[in-house]
């Protein structure tokens, strides 16, 4: 469920602002999430559109990967985590044009927060936020196969709010269809296969 971060823009100059993204970055990729936020939060709210927009994107990935890490902990603080990730990622969808790996990793945590929600209406409302912004990725990058396997997941869990057959059956269909479309793109991933056999089981 995972997304590696990548970051979207480069700075044009090698300014003391991007110096403090690319170190607060490589502490990111050493799973230094706190240390990287410490760093990183002087930036987030630069006036320099790119500093803006990676300083905050950044601050995102590390919430969500610090809620996604402290789930076995403290779920209470990991879904706080999530949140705020969430809270980063929404800054960056008011100011600038949609982008895929922010949608992506936003789809992310609204995964992981659907998964530790004990209330089935928040529940379904984290799901549906999940598909949704995988929707939007996808028509900005079909050739990934992360967010037709993510969004096969979560719709999975919006099977249940299902009222008729009609409905369930439709969404069966676009499961099986995403997990084909990731498994085209890269048929190592099990999670894609493995749901699809559950899911086709469940038809038949």
């Amino acid at each position: 469920m995972k997304y590696n971060l990548k970051m979207p823009l480069r700075i044009d100059t090698k300014s003391e602002e991007e110096k403090l993204i690319d170190f607060s970055y490589e502490l990111y990729l050493h799973l230094q999430y706190q240390r990287c936020i410490d760093k990183i939060s002087l930036l987030e709210n630069s006036s320099i559109p790119k500093v803006f927009f990676q300083s905050n994107y950044l601050l995102g990935c590390c919430y969500k990967d610090l809620g996604i890490k402290t789930e076995s902990e403290n779920i209470t603080i990991a879904i706080e985590y999530l949140n705020k990730s969430i809270e980063y990622f929404d800054k960056l969808s008011l100011d600038y044009q949609p982008d895929f790996s922010v949608l992506t990793n936003k789809g992310i945590a609204f995964n992981y927060l659907g998964y530790m929600t004990d209330n089935l209406e928040e529940k379904k409302i984290h799901f549906n936020n999940a598909a949704s912004n995988y929707t939007v990725a996808l028509t900005l990058d079909d050739q990934n196969a992360l967010p037709y396997q993510n969004r096969a997941a979560a719709n999975y869990e919006l099977l249940r709010y299902c009222k008729n057959q009609a409905g369930f059956s439709k969404l069966i269909t676009l499961i099986i269809e995403d997990c084909d479309k990731a498994l085209l793109l890269d048929n190592s991933i099990q999670i894609a296969a493995n749901l699809r056999m559950h899911v086709q089981s469940i038809r038949a």
